[in-house]
């Protein structure tokens, strides 16, 4: 499909024949150290700029809080939610009085320090496959534009299945390969833009 990627870097963008699935070739998993503290440097709201956690979370409260109104025919105040990929926790803040308890799940250290600190919210960094959250202790587990992060995610999707209560609601967002700026118009710099090195794979509904 491609063989070049955000930045003009060198990586094949590939399909697989048998399901469709679109990819980024050869993947390469980053190191922890990359998604700890080099991840926000390079990627933020507005494109080729690194960003702070409190530009994030000004940023991205507004989406959240629509976010949280659709959500509001499933949420409890019976219910403990974690956000795997929670950032500087803007969907955390905006969901919070309609639960019962959040908690998050954030690499990125400057991330997880800002949500502790100016919001009070308890924040693990560790990955979820090897968190310390006890099991079936959440009843809604959300993954917002974080599955396309993971380069094998089926132990990921496991370790969700793990701390969510059975019957539990699991909330997955990603970026959508159909996006119309590709599918119908095929704009060759929207797709350089697109495909980056830090998304692994690519989803179709």
């Amino acid at each position: 499909m491609r063989r070049t990627i955000r930045g003009g870097l060198r990586r094949s963008v590939l399909q697989c024949r048998s399901c469709g699935l679109v990819f980024l070739s050869p993947q390469k998993k980053p190191d922890a150290a990359f998604y700890q503290s080099k991840y926000r440097g390079t990627y933020g709201p507005r494109y080729g700029y690194g960003t702070t956690p409190a530009e994030m979370y000004k940023t991205y409260l507004p989406f959240h809080k629509e976010r949280v109104s659709d959500l509001r025919g499933i949420l409890s105040k019976k219910l403990r939610l974690l956000d795997v990929g929670c950032s500087s926790g803007a969907f955390l803040a905006a969901v919070r009085s309609y639960v019962k308890e959040v908690e998050g799940n954030e690499p990125n250290l400057a991330d997880a320090a800002f949500v502790r600190r100016k919001l009070g919210i308890t924040v693990v960094t560790e990955p979820i496959e090897s968190a310390p959250f006890p099991p079936h202790s959440f009843g809604i587990v959300t993954a917002w534009q974080t599955l396309e992060h993971i380069a094998d995610p089926l132990p990921f999707l496991r370790a969700i299945r793990r701390v969510l209560k059975p019957h539990g609601t699991l909330i997955v967002e990603v970026p959508n390969l159909n996006d119309w700026l590709l599918t119908c118009f095929d704009l060759p710099g929207y797709q350089e833009f697109y495909f980056r090195e830090a998304h692994a794979f690519y989803y179709t509904p």
